[in-house]
């Protein structure tokens, strides 16, 4: 675990982690945001670090409001840094329209600081996760949200910041975006509340 950093270095993570940051932005490919029940949209949550951190680990939920709708086939590029199961991983599960109990944490194994792969250094951005998403049955125009909820062992992005040498490592301040789909009733339903419905999606 990360106990083993800090009884072989120096941890000093308010110094050297505010000039550095890091951002969760969820996103689907739906062109308009309105969906149809039984639809299947992409769901993505895009990591991206400022400066030229390490990821050291990153965890949460990929949470749908209220697990609306299914999930499946998911991803993440993360998967291409665990090697032989060498590093604690979870990929998640699925849990109705979400996916839960995702954690990567790559800090962890004394390997790390001689075995690093330029998968970690991709700062501009990554794929933390995606997966599809199939809307659900409803009575009237709902909108589902999705966010990404930190877990307790990771409430933000979790880093090693250079000097490297010394591997300092820390929390980076975390923005977390989210954003939403609206599932109209079917299309006979449709059809007697009129088109009214249709409106441009607002992102969260």
């Amino acid at each position: 675990m990360r106990g083993f950093l800090s009884a072989c270095c120096v941890t000093i993570p308010g110094v050297f982690a505010t000039a550095q940051t890091a951002t969760v932005d969820v996103s689907h490919n739906d062109p308009d945001g309105v969906v149809l029940p039984g639809e299947t949209i992409r769901i993505t949550a895009r990591h991206a670090r400022s400066g030229s951190s390490f990821l050291a680990g990153i965890g949460g939920d990929l949470r749908a409001t209220g697990d609306l709708g299914s999930a499946s086939n998911v991803y993440s590029d993360l998967r291409l840094l665990v090697h032989s199961q060498i590093y604690p991983a979870s990929h998640g599960t699925a849990a109705g329209g979400s996916v839960v109990g995702i954690s990567y944490e790559f800090v962890s194994h004394p390997l790390f600081v001689t075995s690093v792969q330029p998968p970690y250094v991709m700062w501009p951005g990554i794929e933390a996760l995606s997966y599809d998403w199939t809307a659900p049955v409803v009575s009237q125009p709902t909108t589902v949200s999705f966010d990404w909820v930190p877990s307790a062992a990771f409430p933000d992005v979790y880093a090693i910041i250079p000097p490297y040498n010394e591997l300092h490592w820390a929390f980076l301040p975390t923005t977390y975006t989210g954003t939403s789909l609206i599932v109209l009733p079917t299309p006979a339903t449709l059809g007697v509340l009129g088109l009214g419905f249709f409106v441009p999606r607002r992102r969260r």
